[in-house]
């Protein structure tokens, strides 16, 4: 967590803030245009776009949330995610002041920290502080502010950071880079551990007795070496984010929570404000660490976002369809938090909905007696039926803290840790302190990270050096040589006689729920990812040949089975139709197999962008887009391209001679 404390003495070495930050902004709610970009601080440091993106999250979705109770000035703190050119995470400071003499009866501005990684250990206080010159010196402060960052050290993974800033110093420690989000900030080498000046990998041959090296100073513990950066310590991604506050109400519902996190799946949190909802998006990230949150989200998500548009069509393909389940692009986001209803009305059927946090009213009409859950009365027990049928839809009526879940859980909540915590802190705090509220979330931090640690251990063996190998056999196209590729049906049939420790099997009790959630983790870019990276970390540290982990920012989905998989770098993944030294090496794949309908969906939403940022590449894109269009089923053509919005794509299409016969052969089917 981060701290600001008193200017500390020293001069930092002069290093440009761009590896910490983009930009400062600041952004005014005009009455006649909406939200406006005033400064941006560099100049030149956004896009048109970005600066849209920006602006339009840069506010709750309405005053009234905010100001309550005759307040007359209200600061609120926040984090948004963006993705346009690349992704951005914008730290926001919002104040809404209630003035009689201004229109509408007040006025909103937000100063936004921006930068390329979620270092919110250090963007938290050094947001607020920046908001609170910007308010009380102007613009001018953020020239200012952004000329001291300039003197800023770059981002250290191994160490305690201090950076100067006016008067304070920011002292915060990163998290490992092996557990941001994709992609990762720039995987720095290791450091060499070499003995009496040897080589780092003076021996000819591998041993298990390697692997030991890792666990020096972490007790021998499997949880020690996935966790392992190089670093003294370990810190979760967002540490700083208070558990126990967002979830108080909910607290049973925690382990749920945890289970979906891990396993992609799909998430609403909706609170009353921005604050509460991007605090609680990054609470369930930290939980589940060292497994790095692979999926898309937005802490805070607007129906102004670029990807709404496109969710809200994934999700009509998935109500009239049905099938499985909602199944959502690489691109678009998984966990999203929201403080506007309207999204319940648009995505009706989302699979899994947590409420959170206290309104200072109810709705109109509504009122909750507190002797409802104190006593059996059959009129409320008749409309708490009704509730329960209609699910999250009894949002629009009434805000109530729970949880909607489209499957039934896997795993079970710890209810006397939940009686503990809830009932009592330390010695001296109030339950609503801040020291009471720390303590708790360390608790629950630590409980969680003992349940991760035990789910990972059934991986351990695929991070041991093959018994005996030599380096000289190695073949230099191995991935992370040395180490066992993954063998998705060896790994599931190995499950039946993995000895559990305690604190997985107390939660998780029953056999075929284990197997499910390893399943669906293993069906996950959550593990893709973390698999990779960490294969990568014990090959570097060990002297292993391994190549350099290539992470695109858009994480695709997990293959279908039978498909060959090929992780971004670090550990060779083996598919369950594969076997080992039967890969056909320098065989070219098809542009597009039967099946690939996710990817088609990707590439042609990634075609029809460049498309309208420069209309005239036309021509070298045309056999792009026939050729895709080609191999499109006749279902995914019908959705993606019957729009009038798209009728001069189609219009360019029939002058494309591969594509004109199939393109009319639609027409006649009601296309046009």
């Amino acid at each position: 967590m981060a701290s600001v404390n008193g200017a500390a003495s020293g001069s930092p070495r002069h290093v440009a803030p761009a590896s910490w930050l983009v930009c400062f902004c600041s952004v005014e709610f005009d009455l006649d245009v909406g939200q406006k970009m005033e400064h941006v601080v560099p100049s030149d440091s956004l896009t048109t776009q970005e600066q849209s993106d920006i602006a339009f999250h840069a506010f709750p979705d309405s005053m009234s949330l905010e100001l309550h109770a005759c307040s007359s000035v209200r600061d609120s703190l926040f984090f948004v995610r963006t993705r346009r050119e690349r992704l951005l995470y914008g730290f926001v400071f919002c104040r809404q002041r209630q003035d009689e003499r201004l229109a509408r009866g007040g006025d909103q501005r937000a100063v936004v920290v921006v930068s390329t990684q979620p270092f919110s250990g250090i963007l938290r206080p050094l947001t607020q502080l920046v908001g609170l010159d910007y308010f009380n010196g102007g613009a001018v402060a953020l020239d200012e502010t952004w000329e001291e960052t300039r003197l800023w050290a770059a981002p250290n993974y191994t160490k305690v950071s201090q950076l100067l800033l006016k008067n304070h110093t920011l002292v915060t420690q990163l998290p490992a880079f092996s557990l941001f989000p994709p992609p990762a900030p720039g995987l720095p080498p290791l450091p060499s551990r070499t003995s009496s000046g040897g080589s780092r990998r003076s021996r000819s041959s591998l041993s298990r007795a390697s692997f030991s090296k890792l666990n020096v100073g972490r007790g021998g513990s499997f949880a020690g070496a996935m966790m392992w950066d190089g670093a003294e310590g370990v810190v979760p991604m967002f540490s700083d984010s208070e558990v126990f506050g967002p979830f108080e109400s909910v607290l049973p519902k925690l382990w749920s929570l945890w289970e979906l996190a891990l396993t992609g799946q799909p998430l609403a949190i909706i609170a009353p404000t921005p604050g509460e909802c991007s605090m609680a998006v990054a609470s369930l990230i930290s939980l589940i660490s060292p497994v790095p949150y692979s999926e898309d989200f937005r802490p805070y998500y607007t129906i102004h976002d670029a990807t709404f548009h496109e969710l809200i069509m994934a999700h009509e393909v998935f109500q009239k369809g049905g099938g499985e389940g909602l199944q959502l692009e690489a691109h678009l986001p998984r966990m999203i938090g929201l403080t506007n209803l309207y999204f319940l009305k648009a995505l009706p059927r989302w699979p899994n909905v947590l409420s959170i946090g206290e309104k200072p009213t109810l709705a109109p009409g509504f009122s909750v007696p507190k002797s409802r859950f104190q006593k059996f009365n059959p009129r409320y027990a008749i409309q708490a039926l009704r509730e329960r049928g209609l699910g999250a839809q009894v949002l629009l009526s009434q805000h109530v803290e729970n949880l909607w879940m489209g499957s039934a859980p896997l795993v079970r909540p710890d209810l006397e840790l939940c009686r503990v915590i809830s009932s009592r802190g330390p010695p001296g705090t109030s339950k609503r302190s801040k020291g009471g509220m720390s303590s708790r979330s360390d608790s629950l931090r630590k409980h969680f990270a003992s349940l991760t640690a035990a789910f990972l251990e059934p991986f351990q063996g695929y991070f041991v050096p093959i018994e005996g190998l030599r380096l000289s056999e190695i073949p230099a196209d191995m991935g992370c040589s040395g180490l066992p590729e993954f063998d998705e049906v060896d790994f599931m049939e190995s499950l039946a006689t993995w000895p559990f420790a305690r604190a997985l099997t107390d939660r998780i009790p029953s056999q075929r729920d284990l197997t499910v959630l390893y399943e669906r983790f293993l069906a996950s870019p959550n593990f893709r990812v973390w698999f990779s990276r960490h294969q990568k970390l014990v090959a570097q540290e060990l002297g292993l040949p391994h190549g350099e982990i290539k992470e695109c920012e858009q994480v695709p989905f997990a293959p279908r089975p039978g498909e060959d998989t090929q992780p971004g770098g670090g550990g060779v993944l083996k598919s369950a139709a594969s076997s080992v030294g039967k890969k056909p090496l320098g065989k070219k794949k098809k542009r597009w197999d039967c099946g690939d309908e996710v990817r088609m969906v990707e590439e042609f939403f990634r075609l029809e962008g460049e498309l309208a940022a420069d209309g005239e590449r036309w021509e070298g894109m045309a056999e792009d887009f026939a050729e895709l269009f080609l191999a499109m089923p006749t279902d995914l053509r019908q959705t993606l391209f019957v729009s009038p919005t798209r009728a001069d794509l189609v219009e360019r299409l029939k002058n494309v001679p591969k594509a004109r016969e199939e393109i009319l052969k639609l027409s006649l089917d009601g296309f046009e």
